[in-house]
């Protein structure tokens, strides 16, 4: 059976869309890393877990950026605050595990 033009079309895109969703897990998971190595840092030089202004001030500039690509910020915004809920998360989990073995290597 040939597949018509439209139906070959729709395919090639959605095939990019597959793409993309993929790069956008690989980024996340990258992201994730860092933020691993964030609370580590953190951690060590005994900082602050939550910086209300400076996630206040990446979502100001997301937003923007967002604007500037024709998106709707509110869209964004809610992306973003999913991922830093997220992110505040990660860190607290690699701050107890750390300090769970900080607390036994002491022992």
């Amino acid at each position: 059976m040939i597949k018509s033009p439209q139906k070959n079309s729709l395919t090639d895109y959605r095939e990019k869309i597959d793409e993309i969703d993929s790069k956008i897990i690989q980024l996340l998971a990258t992201r994730f890393d860092l933020i691993k190595e964030i609370a580590q840092y953190k951690k060590k030089h005994k900082l602050k877990l939550i910086q209300k202004q400076r996630e206040k001030n990446m979502l100001k500039k997301l937003t923007t950026k967002a604007k500037s690509k024709s998106l709707k910020k509110e869209f964004v915004s809610d992306i973003f605050n999913i991922i830093f809920k997220e992110s505040k998360n990660y860190q607290k989990k690699v701050i107890t595990e750390l300090d769970t073995f900080d607390k036994k290597a002491k022992n």
